[in-house]
């Protein structure tokens, strides 16, 4: 069992029950089973198609919200989203490990702090705007951009690969642009993605 559920849920928060724990564990093997797929798209050809942005976000909130209180500190998770019913072109599977792994790149910055995590996302034809935004440690000035190169990541482990894969998916695979948007050392940072939508070009049906 995840070691996660079996810690003392953090002050104020009630233990979830049984049935809930056994839902979790069915659905983070069904996470994994989907991440080992998303990465077997690495390096291969992608072929983007319509999907619902608003409902990933969503959905990528409530898997995160439901585990929040058994990280540690307090930690809360929100959506603002204004882009329902839109359309937007994707490989579904990178672009969810992109959104999950900047998340999990907040939770990590307010280790031991706790804060909020704010996702939001607004429409301006024909891009689709993405706003990730932490109230963790931030990140100096000069090392904006150097963090989404290979190899250079904050973090005391790991390799520093997540971001540089997240800009590969975003700009190469999807002719995005992910960037840092702002950061205050000691306050948090908001990461920006944009997307473009799957809105049809004027004189056509």
């Amino acid at each position: 069992m995840d070691r996660l559920y079996l810690r003392k849920p953090a002050e104020g928060v009630k233990r979830p029950d049984m049935s809930q724990i056994l839902d979790f564990m069915r659905a983070d093997l069904k996470h994994l089973q989907n991440i080992a797929s998303r990465f077997g798209k690495v390096g291969s050809i992608t072929k983007l198609e319509p999907h619902n942005l608003h409902r990933i976000l969503y959905d990528t909130v409530e898997y995160f919200r439901n585990r929040m209180p058994h990280l540690g500190s307090r930690i809360d998770i929100h959506l603002i989203s204004k882009i329902d019913g839109i359309e937007v072109l994707m490989d579904l599977e990178l672009i969810k490990w992109t959104l999950e792994n900047l998340i999990k790149n907040c939770v990590d910055a307010m280790t031991g702090k706790g804060g909020n995590i704010i996702v939001t996302a607004t429409h301006k034809e024909p891009f689709v705007y993405v706003h990730i935004r932490d109230e963790g440690k931030g990140i100096p000035r000069n090392q904006w951009k150097k963090i989404f190169d290979p190899g250079v990541t904050t973090k005391k482990r790991g390799w520093g690969l997540g971001l540089s894969l997240a800009k590969r998916i975003i700009e190469e695979y999807h002719e995005g642009k992910i960037r840092v948007l702002e950061s205050a050392l000691g306050e948090g940072t908001t990461i920006e993605i944009k997307l473009r939508t799957n809105h049809p070009k004027k004189g056509k049906a």
